[in-house]
């Protein structure tokens, strides 16, 4: 998204769903998302929402990924043994990306080297500083209705 090998104006609709997040530049990436928009498009994005609890997520996963690398496929499968009946009592699980076990979505959250998150006004203001109307705003997103993300569907002028 740094360095997209595509022409200006490129496509009708830009679709960055959890990426620009776990770039080094999630403003540069958001506008090489937008130099590839052709005006009148539409941007998606969902993004880490920064919250009152984000450093303890943080402070886990800086922990982590110092471990070393071959162990932290053990390490997801131990943490979802034990979140496990967690994730059941409040029967969020079902809403999980089909397919993939608990580990795996551990690995996700906590096995990822870049890891941004912003408030939503940020990226908002961010947009509408780029010309951009907000057409839609998500508070929280998918898999387990989480607040961890927030998603704006903005339309670039035309």
């Amino acid at each position: 998204m740094l360095h997209l090998p595509y022409a200006d104006a490129s496509f009708d609709i830009v679709w960055a769903w959890g990426t620009v997040h776990h770039t080094t530049d999630p403003l540069g990436a958001i506008d090489g998302l937008i130099r590839v928009l052709k005006p009148g498009g539409s941007i998606l994005l969902a993004i880490y929402k920064k919250t009152k609890v984000t450093w303890i997520h943080e402070a886990i996963r800086r922990t982590l990924i110092k471990t070393p690398r071959f162990s932290w496929n053990f390490l997801a499968k131990v943490m979802a043994f034990f979140g496990t009946p967690i994730v059941w009592i409040f029967k969020r699980r079902e809403k999980a990306r089909k397919g993939e076990s608990l580990s795996e979505l551990i690995l996700d959250w906590y096995f990822v080297p870049i890891r941004h998150y912003y408030k939503p006004d940020q990226i908002k203001t961010y947009l509408e500083g780029k010309g951009f109307t907000i057409e839609n705003y998500l508070a929280h997103s998918g898999r387990f209705n989480s607040s961890s993300n927030f998603i704006f569907k903005a339309r670039k002028p035309a």
